[in-house]
């Protein structure tokens, strides 16, 4: 039985999207199994054990539609650079929030803070959010990569509601392996479980 290519479609160019570039893109989280939820991933280095958030963020409009965005989050650790890594990425995923809410990060009112006051990790998962896009140098045998420049929010023009296509499209699209926990990722084999998209996300009827 031969093997048909036809249908495979033509290969994807994975030069990184210039730096600069002000996208929109569907938060979807790549949960490991640890953490409360399990939302969380575990690593471990010589120095010491830190659990990050896995986010993979899939461009939705424009010329750089469906290209994907690989940032990890490092939210716990022992070592005092774990320590400045989570503030780090805790300023970040404020904006993430923010973004996606369409919240300005000037606002301090009382429905702005407790919007931002999520229940777990798996909030994000579904989400829209603005961001500028940045490119990482290659190193050694990897590739040149794009990474995060900086989340977009609604204080700043560049800023954009998605619609509701990108919206619906967006909590579709979030899936995530409902790893136990307590079990390690790399052991785990867990059943695709869809997470719905929150009550905010929701487009009005």
């Amino acid at each position: 039985m031969g093997i048909d290519l036809n249908k495979a479609g033509e290969q994807r160019d994975f030069t990184p999207i210039p730096t600069g570039s002000v996208v929109r893109g569907a938060v979807r989280i790549r949960a490991g199994g640890h953490g409360e939820g399990g939302w969380l991933s575990q690593a471990k280095t010589d120095k010491g054990t830190s659990l990050y958030l896995s986010v993979e963020l899939t461009v939705t409009e424009g010329p750089h539609k469906g290209r994907k965005v690989f940032v990890n989050f490092t939210v716990e650790g022992e070592a005092a650079g774990h320590k400045e890594a989570r503030e780090i990425s805790f300023q970040t995923l404020r904006a993430f929030i923010e973004s996606a809410k369409g919240i300005k990060a000037s606002d301090k009112s009382d429905a702005a803070a407790k919007a931002r006051n999520i229940e777990s990790w798996g909030e994000l998962n579904g989400t829209v959010v603005t961001v500028k896009v940045g490119v990482e140098a290659a190193k050694g045998d990897w590739p040149a990569k794009n990474t995060i420049q900086r989340v977009i929010t609604p204080d700043e023009v560049q800023w954009a509601a998605p619609s509701a296509e990108e919206i619906a499209a967006a909590a579709a699209a979030a899936t995530v392996n409902a790893a136990d926990p307590a079990t390690p990722a790399t052991t785990t084999t867990a059943p695709t479980v869809a997470i719905a998209s929150p009550i905010w996300a929701k487009s009005p009827s």
